[in-house]
């Protein structure tokens, strides 16, 4: 209100009144007002300030800063480092990569000293934009003294993103010095690569090295103790969590819940989910998992009716509960309230009521929701089509599972080898066309038998690879003859 007062009594704006009222647009992320500011700059005199300019290029619009360098080029006004910092985390946010490689080129034909905020900018915008090789040559045209944690972190989060894990972990094990961010960073990517125990691993180090876990890396390693349902270690953390007094509730409380339910530790589930202060859509999914997972089928169906706002999750949870439970008539019966209700099926409850359908050779069902797929233009991929096909050859239809295969575009080894003991099938496969060494991964929609899973110890021993299995109960690790659920699942 005060900078429209001032401009209606027609009182003249300074160079301080500028960077005030530029501060305050960037606080309030307010564009337009943004905008009109930087038109009465133009107006007054001084467009070409470069300390204004270098503000303006910092308020969050982003395209219009672009074009302001070009301006100030044409205005004969020289850019600082300052410039460049803000013009890099433009291109940035916008992933905007030509740009990028032209303002490196400018800065390197004008011989600008490429260091500090400068280089980890310039790293940050090629990791972001996917181009790691680009990044990582950086640093050999720099000296080593010009690195900083910063600047290791960022190039150990491109290569996470890149999903090139081990060269994650190798640009780590270099680092010197180790933020808390540094250390969160790699074990995010070892679950996000499905590398569990990895991330436990490293955790154990961290630890031992002393540095104190935020909320944010005790998330973490609470979701790979939850994937692998390490309960002691995950105990122990919920100790160290009431220990140092934080506060468990969101993100932290969803995380302690969805281990106690998926270690099958019901009790200690519903007390953690009893003492949350706000209960999210996550933390009502999590719990309604630890009663399926319990089995029991009445409490399961109590809890989800209890479930004030159900989500996707919410109803694939329970059709699938029934799906494993061979309750075919319950999990149709649940599909067709799910389609009255606000939320439309997606591709995991279509693939969860054909396995239902396979199961007790329901055809003339399978065949309805095949039309439901075309009738809402889903498209079919990969795992809907293998479900597709095994509805079809489990009930005898041979011809329309012929077509269904030659219809899906990309085929793997799972195209729920649909028969019993599948995993053996996918696994020779992978045997047969990965490369020596390289991990095999396989998905499948029914929870692994206990043959299978004594085959795997024997044929990660033999062949000397990482089998990595997820069946609908949890992952499965196979190394060296042993197995990451430790023979329980």
């Amino acid at each position: 209100m005060g900078y429209y007062h001032m401009v209606t009594q027609g009182v003249l704006l300074d160079i301080s009144t500028f960077h005030f009222l530029i501060h305050a647009c960037c606080k309030i992320f307010d564009v337009k007002l943004g905008s009109e500011v930087h038109g009465r700059i133009v107006k007054s005199g001084l467009g070409r300030n470069k300390s204004l300019n270098n503000n303006l290029m910092g308020m969050g619009m982003y395209r219009e800063a672009l074009d302001l360098f070009d301006e100030m080029l044409l205005s004969g006004v020289l850019p600082d480092e300052i410039t460049m910092v803000s013009l890099f985390s433009t291109c940035t946010k916008l992933k905007d990569l030509e740009t990028g490689k032209r303002l490196h080129l400018y800065i390197v034909d004008n011989k600008f000293r490429i260091r500090g905020s400068l280089l980890n900018c310039l790293v940050d915008m090629y990791s972001k934009c996917g181009k790691m090789d680009e990044a990582h040559s950086l640093l050999s045209r720099c000296d080593e003294s010009e690195f900083d944690v910063v600047l290791w972190t960022t190039l150990v989060s491109g290569y996470v993103k890149s999903n090139k894990i081990d060269k994650a972990r190798q640009l780590f094990e270099k680092m010197n010095e180790r933020s808390l961010v540094s250390w969160t960073t790699m074990m995010s990517g070892y679950v996000q690569g499905g590398y569990f125990c990895e991330c436990l691993e490293l955790f154990q180090q961290m630890r031992f090295e002393n540095v104190i876990p935020d909320e944010v890396a005790l998330v973490t390693v609470l979701s790979a103790c939850a994937h692998l349902e390490d309960f002691d270690l995950g105990r122990s953390i919920h100790a160290f969590i009431v220990t140092y007094g934080m506060i468990v509730n969101g993100f932290l409380g969803n995380a302690l819940l969805d281990l106690y339910a998926k270690c099958g530790k019901l009790d200690d589930a519903l007390r953690t989910f009893e003492q949350l202060p706000c209960k999210s859509a996550a933390s009502w999914n999590s719990m309604l998992d630890g009663f399926c997972r319990s089995g029991g089928v009445d409490k399961a169906r109590d809890f989800f009716n209890k479930i004030p706002e159900k989500d996707i999750v919410s109803w694939n949870t329970m059709v699938n509960f029934y799906v494993k439970h061979d309750m075919f008539n319950e999990s149709f019966e649940l599909f067709c309230k799910m389609q009255s209700s606000n939320v439309k099926p997606d591709r995991t409850t279509l693939i969860s009521l054909l396995s239902s359908c396979a199961n007790v050779g329901a055809l003339y069902h399978g065949i309805w929701a095949n039309v439901y797929i075309e009738k809402n233009e889903i498209g079919i991929d990969t795992m809907l089509g293998t479900a597709l096909i095994d509805m079809y050859g489990k009930c005898g239809c041979v011809e329309m599972a012929s077509e269904i295969f030659t219809q899906i575009i990309e085929k793997n080894e799972l195209s729920d080898a649909t028969s019993r003991h599948s995993e053996r099938l996918a696994i020779a496969f992978g045997l047969i066309n990965n490369q020596e060494n390289s991990p095999i991964r396989v998905v499948n929609s029914v929870r692994m038998c206990r043959d299978c899973h004594s085959v795997m110890k024997l044929i990660s021993q033999a062949c000397d690879r990482e089998i990595v299995i997820r069946d609908n109960y949890r992952f499965h690790r196979f190394t060296d003859g042993h197995c990451s659920c430790k023979d329980y699942w």
